[in-house]
């Protein structure tokens, strides 16, 4: 026994992944909180590795893979699929959904599929004509006065607002007023700050209800979401057929979906709210920030559009655009602590500049950072720098690092929409507009990474 446990330890010393220098509470505390994509940095600086494990007490491990080939493989395997943990996450989804399901389950299949007419490209065209319809409407009773009044805004509140909107509308053929957008917004805050927190502690989803005021609070914000959920699916139904979209909608697909009941449909609809409104309206106010910050990005950026407009030429095809919005989402991605899996099998890797090979086990729980992968400074020049101009000359590495809708079975379904809403923003915003930073703000992570506090100042170019 001695020699097989010698043996063992001898040869997994050679393979095991660097080990990440903090105990496992003051890991849990960081990881779980507001530095966690902070945190992840640092431990790869610490580590001198981009693939890492953390002390988090789960069954297998928790490894950190920030290493862009590594993740790619990793995600595109077909044994690798949702952690049992985020099973955590039906606290707000009400059961299991697309985003919890494992990919072998067929109704995780079926829903992928049924789902998948939504965001097709004529489905996308129509929605995106709402969205562009939702900015002008933004622009002349909110953007516009502002200026006249010499006032500023907070972009993350409102871009995704509007963001929410367009999904209600767009999606589930529901116009929301304000006041239910808001209340959506704080609810949907209380429900997936409790998710983040028992994702890192999975012990708190038995005693938090029965203690802690805070997890009490979120199962009353998860109820609130279903409430509201229902709500719109009550709406649709008891429309009259004329008043029904012709089009393929993500209510329509879900309300007709006879091997659903509500409280799957209910699951799915939250998840389709919950994936879109924050990645989508995160990244426009991340991107509208950056560009006040930097007036020589965003001069550059409204003069040619100025030159495509006169043109005739549709703005979405700027490629100065694209750079922008491509190193917006690098910088400051908003799911900056990435994307969470289980393995199916056992990986090897050995990372470029490393002579140790670096195992990880089967049934180990896997975070991909995208913080991490996208600041690798062996891959972008100068990466803690807003430079969009690096796309203009970007190979295949730089763009094989950056991959925020994630790749494999579960890349996000709705990843066109998201970015055609965002190029259709962008552009008509700066195509007319100005915007001077008033408050920098901070940049805060919670679930996502955004400016909290930020103020911008309109003006008319």
């Amino acid at each position: 026994i001695s020699i097989l446990i010698f043996i063992r330890h001898r040869g997994g010393k050679r393979e095991l992944c660097p080990v990440a220098p903090t105990g496992w509470i003051e890991t849990i505390r960081a990881f779980g909180g507001s530095n966690a994509p902070w945190f992840l940095l640092d431990m790869a600086r610490e580590t001198g590795s981009n693939i890492f494990r953390i002390r988090v007490p789960v069954p297998g491990g928790m490894y950190i893979v920030g290493d862009p080939d590594a993740a790619r493989q990793m995600l595109l395997d077909k044994t690798t699929d949702k952690p049992d943990l985020m099973r955590a996450a039906n606290i707000l989804f009400h059961g299991p959904s697309i985003f919890t399901r494992s990919i072998t389950d067929p109704k995780w299949k079926h829903a992928r599929k049924s789902l998948s007419p939504a965001f097709s490209s004529s489905e996308i065209g129509r929605m995106n004509q709402v969205c562009s319809r939702h900015v002008q409407d933004w622009i002349d009773h909110t953007l516009e006065p502002l200026i006249d009044k010499k006032e500023s805004f907070d972009p993350s509140h409102s871009m995704v607002r509007i963001t929410s909107k367009l999904i209600l509308e767009a999606a589930l053929e529901y116009v929301a007023t304000d006041e239910e957008c808001d209340n959506f917004l704080r609810h949907i805050s209380a429900t997936l700050r409790e998710v983040m927190k028992l994702t890192a502690i999975p012990l708190r989803q038995y005693y938090g209800p029965l203690f802690l005021d805070e997890s009490k609070s979120a199962v009353a914000s998860g109820e609130e979401i279903r409430s509201f959920c229902q709500k719109i699916l009550t709406s649709y139904r008891n429309k009259e057929e004329a008043e029904k979209s012709p089009n393929k909608t993500v209510i329509r697909l879900i309300a007709e979906d006879t091997s659903m009941t509500d409280t799957e449909r209910i699951s799915e609809m939250i998840v389709m709210l919950v994936a879109g409104y924050d990645t989508q309206g995160y990244t426009m106010a991340n991107t509208l920030v950056l560009l006040a910050k930097h007036p020589e990005v965003s001069d550059k950026l409204r003069r040619d559009l100025v030159a495509m407009d006169a043109k005739g030429i549709s703005l979405h095809k700027s490629e100065y655009l694209r750079s922008v919005i491509e190193e917006s989402k690098r910088l400051l991605p908003v799911v900056a602590r990435g994307i969470i899996r289980k393995t199916g099998r056992a990986f090897t890797f050995t990372q470029d500049g490393f002579n140790q090979k670096c195992h990880i086990p089967k049934n180990a729980t896997i975070i991909f950072p995208f913080v991490m992968m996208q600041r690798i400074a062996t891959i972008f020049k100068d990466p803690d720098q807003f430079q969009p101009e690096r796309w203009e000359t970007a190979d295949k590495k730089i763009r094989d690092a950056c991959f925020v809708f994630s790749v494999g079975p579960r890349i996000c379904p709705g990843q066109s929409l998201a970015m055609t809403a965002i190029y259709s923003v962008i552009s008509r915003l700066f195509l007319t507009y100005k915007f001077s930073v008033e408050k920098e703000g901070k940049l805060d992570f919670f679930l996502t990474l955004k400016y909290t506090g930020a103020r911008l100042t309109p003006s008319r170019a």
